[in-house]
């Protein structure tokens, strides 16, 4: 199932990553969101992109295979905020995919630029505020 998983979440980035259109000198900040719904992993994605910061929700077996949002740049910039803060860096846990199969007890954020991302899964139980609004707004964004 973690391999599964892994390659799911590996290729899904990356078809996020290239959706965007970018010059090859920008590098245009990710933030992914992983969370378990049901039996389903359900994936929330907001990058910037040359028109402003846009969304995508996708997950194997759900209900709406895709669905597409937009965030203002400063509503964009809040979230990087949040996941950079100190406390999230504190679970940083490098660029391993088989970090999102903690996705029932953590919240897992990965969080990177075109060719490099870093996964942080924030135990639910220990979990700023703020970590929690944040994923809390990304889960809304898949209703």
């Amino acid at each position: 199932m973690k391999t599964r998983i892994s390659v799911i979440v590996a290729c899904w980035f990356a078809l996020v990553l290239s959706e965007v259109s970018v010059p090859a000198q920008t590098e245009y900040r990710l933030i992914m969101h992983t969370f378990q719904e049901g039996s389903n992993i359900v994936f929330v994605a907001v990058s910037e992109s040359p028109t402003g910061p846009r969304g995508l929700v996708r997950g194997p077996n759900y209900s709406r295979r895709e669905l597409a949002f937009t965030v203002s740049g400063a509503e964009f910039d809040k979230m990087w905020a949040t996941v950079m803060s100190t406390e999230a860096k504190k679970y940083a846990g490098g660029s391993n995919p088989n970090r999102i199969s903690e996705c029932v007890t953590n919240y897992v954020f990965s969080v990177g630029y075109v060719g490099r991302s870093t996964n942080y899964a924030i135990p639910t139980v220990k979990a700023s505020p703020a970590i929690v609004a944040l994923a809390t707004q990304f889960r809304a964004y898949a209703k």
